[in-house]
């Protein structure tokens, strides 16, 4: 989540969502490899969205990226 800065609040979404949570990153159990707790793992993503400016990321594909974060952490928890 401390990547550098894309060109816009929604490349720099896009880029730091796939790298963490794209469909390929799931381990061979299909579970996401990048879902930890704590201060640099949840914590630090919810912080991240919390700055998020909603207003400037096409809702439509945010969407989708965080239903897939949302199923992944559902999953983890199973």
């Amino acid at each position: 989540m401390s990547s550098p800065e894309g060109e816009s609040t929604w490349h720099t979404f896009n880029k730091r969502f796939d790298a963490l949570f794209g469909e390929d990153c799931r381990d061979s159990t299909g579970q996401l490899h990048h879902i930890r707790r704590g201060r640099l793992g949840m914590d630090k993503v919810c912080d991240y969205l919390g700055t998020l400016d909603v207003g400037s990321v096409p809702l439509d594909l945010a969407t989708i990226k965080l239903v897939r974060l949302r199923d992944g952490l559902v999953q983890y928890r199973m």
